[in-house]
């Protein structure tokens, strides 16, 4: 299974005034065995390292939500440039400045050509030895009055390391891992 956030928009006959509250639901499977072969590392038969994905349950409209990605190497090898993407939902917008830790930097932020959402990403940011995690914690506003009481939105995530610690992942536009640019990637 990769898709890690899975969450499908519901409608209400209801809209929010000023101040209501809609759903913000994340659902966080960690990868560590199935991998669809689109995600399949060339170099690797299975995938090690692990994403969780943290969110509110609820945000008011026109409100701030915290979301928090940790990477975990379970495995007995070095993962190295851990970087990460985060695939926004059309109603969220990255808070500039909000990046826990600092350290990491805003992220690159781009347009899907597509789908018009914005893609966040975040390249070698850390090493990580054996047992070892690293987190990314950042700031998103979401929609605005007016929207539909109980909306749930969609969000995406991915992680992915190098064994050679020459190699940078990268991501496509969607977000998605390159494949051949990383050996682990989790969803």
């Amino acid at each position: 299974m990769t898709i890690v956030n899975q969450m499908r928009r519901q409608s209400a006959k209801r809209f929010l005034a000023p101040g209501a509250v809609f759903a913000l639901v994340v659902q966080v499977l960690t990868v560590g065995f199935l991998v669809a072969p689109k995600f399949q590392p060339e170099a690797s038969a299975a995938t090690t390292i692990q994403l969780t994905k943290t969110a509110p349950r609820s945000v008011l409209a026109g409100a701030e939500a915290t979301y928090r990605l940790t990477v975990t190497n379970p495995g007995d090898t070095v993962e190295f440039n851990v970087s990460f993407s985060d695939v926004l939902p059309n109603e969220a917008r990255f808070v500039a400045g909000s990046v826990v830790p600092a350290s990491a930097g805003n992220p690159r932020v781009s347009i899907n050509p597509d789908t018009s959402q914005q893609v966040l990403q975040w390249l070698n940011v850390a090493d990580l030895g054996p047992g070892a995690s690293t987190s990314i914690e950042f700031k998103v506003t979401l929609g605005e009055a007016g929207k539909e009481v109980g909306n749930t939105l969609i969000n995406n995530s991915f992680a992915a390391s190098q064994t050679n610690p020459r190699v940078v992942p990268r991501f496509n536009a969607a977000g998605v891992p390159v494949p051949g640019s990383y050996t682990e990637s989790a969803s």
